[in-house]
């Protein structure tokens, strides 16, 4: 991040203050950290301090365009309805900010959320969108996509370390019945831990090509209080639950 003088933009004094500032009519990106570099290069080029919010905001605008664009065929890719990858970055960081994670932890949190199924892109059509029971190698080969995609995004260089094992470890369960590794508790790492609370909430609570209908929201909720401890980190559940009413607000009404 480029920090330069900006005393003349109000009280903004930086221009993390501007993104700041900016950034909180962009929910999906409001923790957005070092990502907001290519926006820093650009207030590079402002003469004048009242030049800085447009030009931001249009970066802004062309990183939210690219993010939804994403977002929305990785959805396609899998026969979901658009929306729903964006719809669970969006409880993503809501429940970032119940959980208490400071600005760079959130940020990377939502990535994850963005990225988890990823590594859905390597898997063949017949065996992703196959609406009949999975046979037990199919089973088995669903269950690489947490570790394909998390290897996808290091490769490509578009997710740090934190972020991939995020990613590779969102369908991990707190008694170690998940995978890829079957890690348990505390060994998970605590985004992913998170992200399996959020992931399994919207999915749930969103269509899918494999069912003809979708829990309510309560229902939903109702399934995290039963599985704690089991499915999910139960601190995590008891502070999701805690903060339903602002974390299930609907996409894209926030």
């Amino acid at each position: 991040m480029l920090w330069i003088p900006l005393a003349r933009f109000g009280r903004a004094q930086t221009v993390r203050e501007v993104l700041s500032q900016v950034a909180s009519r962009y929910p999906i990106l409001e923790c957005r950290g070092s990502d907001a570099a290519p926006a820093a290069r650009i207030l590079l080029g402002c003469g004048k301090p009242e030049q800085l919010l447009p030009a931001v905001e249009a970066a802004l605008d062309r990183i939210t365009a690219e993010t939804a664009l994403l977002a929305d065929a990785l959805d396609a890719r899998e026969d979901i309805p658009p929306g729903a990858t964006m719809r669970t970055a969006a409880h993503a960081a809501r429940f970032a900010r119940a959980v208490g994670f400071p600005p760079e932890q959130a940020w990377r949190f939502q990535q994850a959320a963005l990225w988890r199924g990823v590594g859905k892109l390597l898997l063949d059509n017949d065996l992703l969108l196959k609406k009949n029971l999975l046979t037990y190698d199919e089973w088995l080969k669903i269950r690489t996509y947490p570790a394909l995609g998390a290897d996808l995004l290091i490769r490509r260089g578009l997710a740090d370390a934190v972020i991939a094992e995020t990613v590779r470890h969102h369908t991990e369960n707190y008694d170690g019945t998940g995978y890829p590794n079957g890690l348990e508790g505390p060994a998970i790492p605590l985004e992913a831990r998170a992200l399996r609370v959020v992931d399994v909430f919207c999915a749930m609570t969103s269509p899918r090509h494999y069912r003809s209908v979708h829990a309510s929201v309560p229902d939903g909720l109702e399934y995290l209080r039963l599985h704690r401890s089991s499915q999910f980190d139960p601190d995590l559940v008891d502070r999701f639950l805690a903060a339903a009413a602002d974390i299930t607000r609907e996409w894209p009404e926030i």
